[in-house]
């Protein structure tokens, strides 16, 4: 015997008998039923949901065209007032608890929001669905129009409707929000209908935290100003109190509130409130930016789920076929978290109606070799548009062979993953840990390199350069590769030290010769430009006009001409050509064979430096002196490693980022530095075409 199993059998398997049952007996569903049970009302209005389904006749006639195929789901195919009926008389309370039970389910499998902190993230809004005031009496909105006015709460773990109160079009949001409680340590963001300085002073005093905009017409008073960051286009952070006596009745003039405000890449500017004073000003504008969720839930509620059409006038009709839509919206949103692959919620809708009663399994997905997923391109094809990105920048590649960025891009981005996920990290003996702008607004890259002899690529990658991020690479690399390392190149970045002493201390920690070069020259430049206004504010000859590249330059690296010109500088006792004479001083630290020997050389360098009173190179040698052991590791290493490739490769990193004028994301510097700088393993292939 064949037997039978539909995706929809198959979806009704999250729903166990059993717990439906006790949720039937529960809530008096069955009193007084006789023939159709609640199970069968379940399943009806399920099959209105997944199959869209306009009209009583169109679900019971749909269930009739399927009935030799009903057995295994338990039911027979209602009449049409018979569904009515059930609609119109037993409590929609059932599809409540059968919706609580499957959003637990839910949560089981659902991830966290996407920001640092672990409070709560809620957000609260209301959405409107018009009706007929003739149809539907009931529903007061206004004389002509009615309404009912769905109020949700939005859980940011997963995305998933946690509350839901449906009443007339025309109650007010903020009378249903003052109803609800939260837990002490919950974030809500909400627009402004939902302003009530009361409701806002009950909030605070339950340790609940609120984002919100600011009306415009709010009177406040400025008792504190916050620093505002470089990025995130912040206009200003302050801590505020109401200064309207009917506001400040309500919200105690004691706890202050505080606004920020933000300027969007158009234009626009927004100004928050909110009672949360710990959270940065950035977090503050994409907390709220977040709160779009609610409106991309809503939107899918309405465009992919029967709610703008109802099956029954009475309210407890509307309920259910409402609580039915949300039972439907989150039985699609469990299917996307389980799935492996991508499904869109729109695709995943329309390939469930039509295969809704499919024999077997329904819908096949069939893999086949020349193609991957929903790829427009064929794999091979895919390989050689990625290999010649290496050689090209997007645009180019995708110019020369017809074709989009896009599509340039996605093959880039499917050779970077195919790698990362092969890659061979084993014999990895030494590192090199530099950082790289790659946007204004100092925002950073932090980059870790295989230095090893005979072996320089790129093996990770990470925003900013603070000490969470190199302790994720820590995390990423493991605890036996990261015991497995000899040598650790890096600069003298605060962090960087901070970690490797802490993660790898076992290993000999380099410090990179490029950084205290720069140092040097820095240093030498800052003694350069005070000297100049110096020479100028007294009104002498400005003998430093045009030498700042003949002070910067090593000895070996000028002309004639600019020796003579030194030499001419050296007779007026500058403290710039001063500064110059101990850097050049300092060149033969680096030739020294014994650690011994460099140390002292180092020591008597220093004591020079803090008798010339020359500041900015008196703090180098500070610097000099802070870091003597690690300065001395340099010869330690010498010959084992080089790192001057660390700056070879952030080089090439600048040329990357240069060739494509810019990356606009974090992604896609990501995907292009691991792509040229990686040097990723390939899948062998029969051909090669590039």
């Amino acid at each position: 015997m064949q037997r039978f199993c539909s995706i929809f059998s198959q979806l009704l398997q999250l729903f166990p008998r059993v717990a439906f049952q006790h949720a039937v007996v529960a809530t008096h569903a069955e009193r007084h039923a006789r023939g159709f049970t609640c199970w069968g009302q379940f399943v009806a209005m399920l099959f209105c949901q997944l199959d869209r389904a306009h009209s009583l006749r169109e679900i019971c006639g749909g269930l009739a065209s399927c009935e030799g195929k009903l057995a295994h789901l338990g039911i027979e195919a209602p009449s049409r007032t018979t569904l009515a009926y059930a609609n119109a008389h037993r409590p929609w309370e059932l599809y409540q608890h059968v919706f609580t039970d499957l959003l637990a389910r839910c949560r089981e499998v659902a991830g966290t929001h996407r920001f640092r902190f672990k409070n709560k993230l809620l957000s609260l809004d209301a959405t409107v669905i018009d009706l007929c005031a003739e149809i539907f009496p009931w529903a007061t909105f206004r004389r002509t129009k009615g309404a009912v006015k769905l109020h949700f709460t939005l859980d940011h773990d997963g995305c998933l409707p946690t509350w839901l109160l449906i009443t007339e079009g025309a109650r007010h949001e903020i009378t249903v929000a003052r109803d609800q409680t939260f837990a002490p340590g919950t974030m809500l963001v909400m627009d402004r209908g939902y302003i009530d300085f009361a409701w806002f002073a009950r909030l605070t005093e339950m340790g609940v935290f609120f984002v919100t905009r600011m009306k415009d017409g709010t009177a406040y008073e400025v008792v504190q100003r916050q620093a505002i960051p470089t990025h995130g286009g912040i206009l200003a952070d302050e801590w505020i109190v109401l200064c309207s006596p009917q506001s400040a009745a309500k919200y105690e003039p004691g706890r202050p509130l505080r606004r920020v405000e933000v300027v969007l890449p158009d234009g626009t500017r927004l100004v928050f409130l909110t009672n949360h004073l710990a959270l940065g000003p950035t977090t503050i504008a994409r907390i709220y930016k977040d709160r779009w969720q609610i409106e991309r839930f809503f939107k899918a509620l309405k465009q992919n789920r029967r709610v703008k059409t109802f099956v029954g006038t009475s309210a407890n009709a509307l309920h259910i076929q409402v609580w039915t839509a949300l039972i439907a919206l989150l039985i699609l949103k469990y299917l996307q978290l389980k799935a492996t692959f991508g499904w869109s919620l729109s695709n995943l809708v329309a390939l469930l109606r039509m295969n809704l009663f499919c024999a077997t399994c329904g819908v096949r997905v069939e893999q086949v070799p020349w193609a991957d997923g929903k790829h427009q391109l064929t794999t091979t094809y895919q390989w050689f548009l990625a290999r010649w990105a290496k050689r090209l920048s997007w645009r180019e590649v995708a110019q020369v062979f017809d074709t989009s960025w896009d599509q340039v891009f996605r093959a880039v981005e499917m050779a970077v993953a195919w790698g990362r996920a092969h890659v061979d990290l084993r014999g990895i003996a030494a590192i090199g840990i530099d950082e790289i702008q790659w946007q204004r607004g100092h925002r950073y890259l932090t980059l870790v390199y295989q230095i090893d002899v005979g072996r320089k690529r790129l093996l990770w990658i990470g925003q900013e350069r603070r000490v969470k991020t190199l302790l994720t690479f820590f995390r990423w690399f493991g605890q036996d590769r990261t015991a497995a390392l000899r040598f650790i190149c890096s600069d003298m970045w605060k962090p960087y030290l901070k970690v490797v002493a802490k993660k790898a201390g076992h290993a000999l920690h380099v410090l990179d010769r490029f950084h205290i070069a720069q140092h040097m020259g820095d240093a030498i430049d800052q003694v350069r430009r005070s000297e100049v206004h110096d020479l100028r504010r007294r009104g002498r000859q400005p003998w430093l006009t045009k030498a700042r590249w003949i002070l910067l330059k090593r000895h070996e690296r000028r002309s004639s001409e600019e020796r003579s010109r030194l030499a001419e500088l050296v007779r007026h006792n500058l403290k710039a050509v001063r500064a110059t004479l101990l850097r050049e001083a300092f060149e033969p630290f680096w030739t020294y064979r014994s650690v011994d020997w460099a140390g002292a050389f180092l020591d008597e360098w220093c004591v020079q430096v803090m008798r010339s009173q020359i500041e900015p190179m008196k703090k180098v040698a500070r610097m000099l002196r802070r870091h003597r052991p690690l300065l001395l590791n340099w010869f330690r290493a010498r010959g084992q490693i080089s790192a001057a490739s660390v700056e070879g490769l952030n080089n090439k990193a600048k040329l990357t980022t240069r060739k494509a004028y810019g990356f606009r994301s974090y992604h896609c510097i990501e995907i292009a530095l691991y792509h040229t700088l990686g040097q990723l393993p390939e899948p062998k292939v029969t051909h090669t075409f590039c």
